[in-house]
């Protein structure tokens, strides 16, 4: 398909005299079409279509309408049918009273063009780079994070469910693609083992014979993977990525052990939990290997995560200027890097960063020194002394780093100064105090609960001890709360893209497509915040209860 460019800087007149005469008051998509003009340009979109081919409908034109229809809430078709019948969309995107619109097929084609291009950015960044132009967002300011669970769009399997799925999934597109292949050697107790949907239901009811069943379910795919092997087999079989994730959810879900008693010599187990993969590495659907399984606080979901950062300057609108998408068990704290980094190469990098504790560590606060202040509570010390409030935390001992010394609270110093690096290369310091100290100490039930053993304690090193220190100090003072206040206000902007725009539900499957999704709800979302902006419309404060403004009345 071509480029056909259809950019047209001046809005008709006839489209101008109707919707003024319609709206004298204004609408949100006249006031932002008349403050800013045009959402995207072709040349955004030049480098995805070829210079040969069929005509092409123009890209600005189509990337616009995707922004509108997340924005609204609408289904491709009547997307398509607003271009033809809305005065104000017709307004917005300059578009001829008599345009007759265009088939509701062409967005589906041009969101996968982006996708398949790995662009899906561009349908936020281009909106944000011409809002940054004209003023309305900046750098150097305030900005504020937070992140999201997101559901992926397949259902929650259960560890049974999962394998069963596999089976049949792995079946299924086999037998689309080969099916005389499959039918000349497939057991005929496939067919009714696989047919349908493996729901628990359906399961057998006793211990044993849902152990058996899952361990034919097992032999099974097992089954299915050498009879794809063989020489003889289609060469295209071994590629097909529902085999590729069968191949990967057996060799996490099962393992074969040795048996004299098979016929094989090979009997088939579920893995025991121990022997599993880490989280981030297990497939939970077939349909959707890319969702993860997740769990925060007392909130569990299998999909995706997703951050916002927003600015929040009191002298302009409070616009998103980055959209992260990540796997659901990527901790916060990972990806804040990653988003300063982002901001920093499109010039918006702030001088101050709000967020929460899941954001913050001493080596996040060490990274984004000088250039960013990031402002959050420290993560806590989980010692039973700092929760207890009524012991010695580490709080308590002076550490002299040129000497290698630690004073405890009674004056006494250590024995043992050991730097030690873990697995994953992260440093830290083992001290320990003598054992006769410890045990003649007075305050010895402040420091330690053991009956013997002398105390002791793990210090990050230098700077990120002290950063450590320093911040957890400063959390207690007005200064920090006053100033910390701020961030609540992305809870809002949290819970307006979840109730509005439906953020937290992914539409599509897969990692990209669900970016494509998060970038197209930022922009419609920027989108409503700016056009309110521009009519004078006042953020919304939180909402009270009636119940609630009656305290302020109680006289009682």
């Amino acid at each position: 398909m071509s480029l056909v460019k259809q950019d047209s800087q001046a809005i008709p007149a006839d489209t101008e005299r109707v919707a003024k005469a319609s709206f004298p008051k204004g609408t949100a998509l006249v006031a932002v079409r008349d403050r800013f003009g045009s959402l995207f340009r072709d040349d955004d979109f030049g480098d995805l279509y070829s210079w040969k081919g069929a005509e092409g409908i123009s890209p600005s034109l189509l990337a616009s309408v995707t922004v509108l229809q997340y924005a609204e809430g609408l289904s491709d078709r009547q997307a398509a049918e607003a271009v033809r019948s809305r005065i104000d969309w017709k307004y917005l995107l300059g578009m001829p009273l008599d345009y007759a619109g265009f088939d509701q097929s062409a967005l589906s084609e041009f969101r996968a063009r982006l996708v398949k291009a790995g662009e899906s950015e561009r349908l936020f960044e281009q909106p944000l780079s011409w809002l940054k132009a004209q003023g309305a967002v900046k750098g150097k300011g305030r900005q504020r994070s937070d992140s999201t669970h997101v559901l992926a769009a397949v259902a929650t399997l259960n560890r049974y469910e999962l394998v069963g799925e596999t089976m049949r999934h792995a079946l299924d597109q086999i037998a689309i693609i080969a099916p005389d292949w499959l039918l000349s050697w497939m057991p005929a107790a496939w067919h009714d083992r696989y047919s349908t949907r493996m729901e628990q239901s359906k399961f057998p009811t006793g211990k044993q014979a849902l152990k058996d069943f899952v361990e034919q379910i097992g032999r099974d795919g097992f089954m299915l993977l050498e009879a794809v092997a063989h020489p003889d087999s289609p060469d295209y079989l071994q590629a097909l990525p529902a085999i590729e994730i069968l191949d990967t959810v057996w060799a996490q879900q099962f393992v074969q052990v040795d048996d004299d008693n098979s016929d094989s010599n090979q009997r088939v187990e579920l893995r025991s939990a121990k022997t599993m993969p880490p989280g981030e590495e297990m497939i939970n659907s077939p349909y959707d290997p890319e969702a993860r399984y997740s769990r925060k606080r007392k909130t569990t979901w299998t999909g995706y995560k997703v951050h916002l950062t927003e600015s929040c300057d009191d002298d302009g609108p409070h616009l998103i200027t980055h959209v992260e998408t990540t796997a659901a068990t990527e901790p916060d704290c990972l990806t804040l890097p990653t988003i300063h980094k982002a901001l920093d190469e499109k010039g918006l990098l702030p001088a101050e960063h709000l967020v929460d504790s899941g954001y913050i560590d001493a080596e996040n606060i060490l990274d984004s020194q000088p250039r960013i202040d990031v402002v959050g509570p420290m993560r806590p010390d989980t010692s039973w002394q700092a929760r207890e409030q009524t012991g010695y935390d580490t709080a308590h001992f002076v550490v002299d780093w040129t000497a290698k010394t630690v004073t405890c609270p009674q004056q006494r110093t250590n024995q043992v100064w050991s730097p030690t690096t873990n697995k994953d290369g992260a440093e830290s310091i083992s001290v320990r105090f003598r054992k006769d100290d410890c045990i003649a100490c007075p305050a010895r039930k402040l420091c330690t609960h053991s009956e013997s053993g002398p105390r002791g304690l793990r210090l990050q090193p230098k700077e990120k001890h002290e950063i450590l220190q320093q911040a957890r100090r400063e959390e207690q003072t007005d200064a920090f709360k006053e100033r910390y206040r701020k961030r609540a206000g992305v809870e809002g902007t949290i819970s307006q893209g979840v109730r509005a725009f439906g953020l937290r539900a992914s539409r599509y499957i897969g990692t990209e497509k669900t970016c494509l999704q998060h970038f197209a709800t930022a922009a419609a979302m920027n989108l409503s915040r700016l056009a309110r902006w521009l009519m004078g419309i006042p953020r919304s404060k939180t909402r009270v209860s009636s119940f609630a403004e009656l305290s302020t009345l109680c006289t009682c």
